[in-house]
């Protein structure tokens, strides 16, 4: 690369690692409350452990919808995505045409593979994300439509990796790192001590 990427890629990039992140971590919260913790829950903390539940998926539903979106420019400014940082990395030479062709094929690839291809995790991200962000006759208790908890946690897993695998290549590239893989492992340790104060 002979010059430095522009404000707008590294802006971009920031985005797309710390929602990746956000991701992560949701996910390490929300594991427990999906894979059984709720039942142990001490009686009198059994509701907030509900309520706990419902916001972390609804958050992570979100934040994985962000990394998802379509390159584009809205009512907000340029869309900070996965898609939108892969063609800035693109147009702005920071990786060659042979990277770039890699990483799509993988995106779209963990998209085709999300939820074991049971149903479209996708697309049920998008609808998700647009029913709890309006106001609307949803009943309160409709918790996440088509989409899974435990979908949600394995494609917030591989959406984690493939953006740190990227960010790897990126950080050789322009020679700046951004997000510790080791950050997301001391919040997994963290999250696990505090469920266990909680049972």
């Amino acid at each position: 690369m002979t010059r430095a990427p522009s404000e707008r890629f590294c802006a971009c990039r920031k985005l797309v690692d710390d929602d990746a992140f956000e991701a992560q971590i949701a996910a390490h919260m929300a594991t427990p409350l999906i894979s059984g913790e709720l039942s142990k829950l001490k009686r009198d903390r059994y509701w907030v452990g509900v309520f706990l539940r419902r916001a972390l998926v609804r958050y992570l539903a979100i934040v994985l919808s962000r990394l998802l979106e379509k390159p584009g420019e809205g009512s907000t400014g340029v869309t900070a995505s996965i898609s939108s940082l892969l063609d800035m990395a693109k147009s702005e030479g920071v990786l060659d045409k042979g990277q770039i062709r890699h990483f799509t094929s993988e995106f779209k690839k963990i998209k085709a593979a999300a939820a074991k291809g049971e149903y479209d995790l996708v697309n049920a991200l998008r609808k998700l994300r647009t029913i709890q962000l309006a106001h609307s006759l949803v009943p309160w208790n409709s918790s996440t439509d088509d989409v899974q908890g435990h979908h949600l946690i394995e494609f917030a897993e591989t959406i984690f990796d493939f953006v740190m695998n990227l960010d790897k290549a990126l950080t050789e590239a322009i020679g700046v790192g951004l997000v510790s893989r080791e950050a997301a492992k001391a919040f997994r340790a963290s999250a696990g001590k505090f469920w266990q104060a909680l049972t």
